[in-house]
């Protein structure tokens, strides 16, 4: 009886570990060419649905739709959403008004605030673990 019980207790502890868990995005827009860099570099390059104008290293980037410009005069969300992402890569300082709708829409952001060497490091962790 306890054995049965106690595989039970693992079995439900594991379902609710899996349904807790957020979806892996698969269809990423990135909005810079450090971002896209990372996202490369983290092996999620495959999830990345578009990128920005500027975003041309590594080469095989070059190959991917863009969503126009690096900053709000040249980008829009209608070309964002156009590419129907779950995942949008942002950096701090240049993208924050596209939060507000990033929420509206339901789609998940990481706002990169990489300003010292710890902090872009802590960054390819966190988008490792996200992608």
């Amino acid at each position: 009886m306890k054995r049965k019980l106690s595989s039970l207790l693992i079995v439900c502890l594991v379902v609710f570990a899996i349904s807790g868990k957020e979806k892996t995005p698969q269809r990423i827009v990135s909005l810079s060419p450090a971002a896209t860099e990372i996202l490369f570099a983290v092996g999620a390059e495959k999830q990345i649905a578009a990128r920005t104008d500027l975003c041309d290293f590594p080469s095989e980037c070059k190959n991917l739709p863009s969503v126009g410009g690096f900053d709000g005069k040249t980008l829009s969300m209608e070309s964002i959403l156009s590419f129907r992402p779950d995942f949008v890569y942002l950096t701090d300082g240049m993208h924050n008004f596209f939060i507000e709708q990033l929420e509206k829409y339901g789609i998940r952001y990481y706002l990169s605030k990489s300003d010292s060497i710890e902090s872009v490091k802590n960054e390819i962790l966190d988008i490792a673990k996200i992608t």
